[in-house]
């Protein structure tokens, strides 16, 4: 408490209110080179909202969702390319289950840029609790 009382005194009421986001707002700071990563904490699940936002913006049929883990990796990859080329989107969920994925996603997303194939409505949502 005495640290927001000191920042609101400083640098105002602004910084320390919570802030509603909407999936139209996340979405409008997003472009197809860029991932989304939601951090996950109790009792809060973006991918309810992900889905709201699909159905409304007629995506929903567009949106790959592959829940990580053992085994996942290939399917993931080949998701991810294929959405690339045909702008559709993906969720990765679950990220932080599946460590030895996080190399071939860093290679996948640095390679977007060279992409000849990339689709400007390619969007990479991705869910991870904080490790």
């Amino acid at each position: 408490f005495a640290f927001k009382n000191y920042v609101r005194a400083h640098m105002g009421q602004f910084f320390v209110d919570s802030q509603t986001v909407t999936m139209e707002s996340i979405y409008r700071d997003t472009d197809a080179l860029t991932p989304l990563i939601f951090i996950l904490s109790t009792g809060a699940d973006p991918t309810e909202q992900l889905y709201r936002f699909a159905r409304e913006s007629n995506m929903m049929d567009n949106l790959g969702t592959i829940s990580l883990g053992q085994g996942q990796t290939p399917k993931a990859l080949e998701l991810i390319n294929a959405s690339c080329r045909e702008g559709h989107w993906v969720l990765l969920q679950n990220c932080h289950l599946s460590q030895e994925f996080m190399p071939h996603l860093a290679r996948a997303v640095l390679a977007l840029p060279d992409n000849k194939e990339m689709n400007n409505s390619f969007r990479l949502f991705l869910t991870s609790t904080p490790i």
